[in-house]
This record gives structure tokens, sequence and C-alpha cells, in this order.
């Protein structure tokens, strides 16, 4: 295969940093302080926040643990509002990196626009962005065109929406390329995050064996999860169409209980998807409970909590008081796989012989409009 890539193993090799941990200097911001994000890559849950003052632009982190993790940085507004008396808005845009442990890595420019230097890892990053900055500024110039022109209440042109599209598409070839010659190192493993479901069906395989075990072993190992999970919802949802039998699945209730689905036939069935952390979850089950009230001689709800932990789930039961069935989501079997959910709330109506009525996503009035035409 011809290389590609000629000069980045030399950028990269004379790309040298002396900063300890995380540090660098943010040029052209009005804030005086940053918001530092690290998430363990194996372990979510223990994500840490940590606001760190400005000096002139200049920062230093040191991060505490010794684990592969995932350090956003955000630029805070300042307390101070400015000579017009306005307030700068909180953007949500962050410098995003992956910090392995021990190492050292330097950050300088703007949060919309920055290079990174340090060990061979980042500095080999940096390089590689670079490579890809002019496609990158071509999508931030037509991105911000058409923020200018939802500002101003102006329709978007056809054509901005496209030409984004392409050039992320030349991105996205450009770093599949780079993955497939250099599948040896661990920057190619950082890069396989910027990839869509098509292209990782190739490039998770071509990182060799050596890198897929190392330091970068939890971030390739949570790459390919989130991969074959997607592989798995689009064959689930070839199976869980309307009018289709609704797959069947046993569960251990809040109370310690057994719910077993195919022994509700005869009534009908929602499966409700959601979990404590979802807005729109919550918001909606106010009408829920009343849904349920209207109907509950002839329907059940099975309520499967996603992406919580038990004692979150158990808390926001007591503190919603949650009248019908309610499980926790577990792995065997992954009730949001076997069903194809991909968004939250989700919610599947089923027929009292079993079958699957309609699937709505979203809290949408059509739900209780459909059931109150439906369950009589």
């Amino acid at each position: 295969m011809k290389q590609l890539f000629p000069l980045l193993v030399l950028l990269a090799a004379a790309c040298q940093s002396h900063r300890p941990s995380i540090s660098g200097t943010i040029a052209d911001t009005p804030c005086d302080s940053i918001l530092v994000v690290t998430i363990p890559t194996d372990n979510p849950e223990a994500r840490t926040s940590d606001t760190i003052a400005l000096n002139n632009g200049y920062f230093e982190f040191h991060p505490e643990g010794h684990t592969l993790s995932e350090v956003f940085i955000y630029a805070l507004p300042s307390a101070r509002p400015a000579a017009d008396g306005s307030r700068q808005a909180f953007s949500m845009r962050p410098i995003a990196l992956q910090y392995q442990p021990g190492s050292e890595v330097s950050i300088r420019g703007t949060i919309e626009d920055y290079t990174l230097s340090g060990d061979d890892f980042y500095c080999t990053l940096n390089a590689f962005r670079e490579y890809c900055r002019p496609l990158s500024r071509q999508i931030d110039s037509l991105q911000k065109v058409s923020g200018r022109l939802m500002a101003e209440g102006r329709e978007l042109p056809t054509e901005i929406g496209m030409s984004i599209r392409q050039i992320s598409r030349q991105i996205t070839a450009l770093t599949a390329d780079y993955i497939s010659e250099h599948p040896d190192t661990e920057a190619a493993v950082s890069l396989l995050a910027n990839l869509d479901q098509e292209h990782l069906a190739k490039s998770l395989d071509e990182i060799s064996e050596r890198v897929r075990n190392g330091v970068m072993a939890p971030f390739y190992q949570k790459i390919r999860q989130r991969y074959d999970t997607v592989c798995a919802r689009r064959q689930a949802a070839e199976q869980v169409r309307e009018g289709m039998t609704a797959p069947d699945f046993t569960a251990t209730t809040a109370d310690g209980r057994t719910v077993r689905l195919s022994e509700l036939r005869g009534k009908y069935v929602v499966l409700d998807f959601w979990g404590s952390w979802c807005g729109w979850c919550i918001k909606g089950i106010p009408s829920m409970k009343q849904c349920y009230d209207r109907h509950r001689d002839r329907m059940e709800i099975i309520g499967i909590a996603c992406r919580d932990t038990e004692a979150k789930w158990r808390k926001a039961l007591e503190e919603h008081e949650l009248p019908w069935t309610n499980v926790l989501n577990g792995t065997d079997p992954d009730l949001s796989i076997l069903y194809a959910v991909s968004g939250y709330p989700t919610k599947y109506i089923i027929g009292p012989d079993g079958r699957i009525l309609k699937k709505i996503t979203g809290e949408r009035p059509e739900f209780y409009e459909f059931i109150d035409r439906e369950v009589r």
C-alpha cells in the first residue's frame, strides 16, 4: 500500500514537551478559569470535575489515578460582565484528549483550534490533526455560516449541509487509511473513535494484537463493544417490527418477583425503556401515571431502566413512586439490544396476542392517543 502519511512519523519525532501532566496556554479567551472533566475509560462512573484558574491563559493540571482516561477541557465564562454588561455564554465545545497515566501533554492555542505536544502518542495525534486541519477548518467555516443564518432566522442552503457531509467523509477516509498504514501504534486506536460503523468493521480488525492489549486496551475494548452493540441492534431491529411477536424475556422486579413477558398474554403490555438520568423520561412520568390509572385493568407497564446503577434506579423508583412493574436492565439479556433501543424514552405497545402494535421513541402525545384508542 502506498504510504499516504510519510511526514507524520518525522513530525511526531520532532515534537517534544517538558510540561508535567496536562498543561498549556489557552489564547484569545476572556475566561479566567477552565473546567477539566476526567472520565476513566474503564469506569465512567468515577468521573471527576476540577476547576483550574488561568494565569494569563496558562494552566497546569495533574490527573489523579493511574488509568487511561478521557479528558475534556471547557472554558468557563468569566464572573465579570463585559463592558456592555453582557455575560459570556458557556460553550459546550471542549478540548478533548485521551490521557495516558504518567504522560506529559501540552496544549497551545484556542479551545477551537489547538495543538498538542508531549509524548510520542500526543505528537503523532497532533501530526495527524495538522494533516487534516485544512479540511477541519473548511467545516468550521461552513458551520459558522450556518449558525449565523440560523440566528438571523434564514433558511440554510442545502449546499452547506452537503459540503459538510462531503468533507467529513474525506476526513473519515483519511483516518481509516492512516489506521490501515499504522496498525501498530497507540494513536491508531485513539483515531478509531472518529470512524463510522462501516469503516470500523475493517479498522478494528487491523489494529495489531500488541496495541489491542497495551495501554490503550480499555479504549479499544470500549470502541469494539460499541461497534458490536450497534451491529446487534441493527440485527434485532429486523425482529421487533410492528406486527411481529415481541421477543420473550424474564427479569427480576424491584421487589424480587420474577416477571416473564409471555405470561402477560391476554393483556396489553407497554415496555417503557427509560432511565433516571433521562430528563424527558422523568418529565413524562405524571402523564404515564394518568394513562396507567385509566387502563390498568387491561394494561400492564414494565418499566425497564437502562444505563442506571441499582442505587440510582431504586432512588428514582422511591422518589417518583412508580406504580407499575419495574426492572433494571442487565446484560443477560440486554433488553435494550433485544428491542433495538437507541433513544430514550422508547415505548413498545404489545397487544394481548403478544404482537408488537407500535414503537414510539421520545415523550410524545402520540403514545397516549394510541393507548386511549386501542385499549378500551
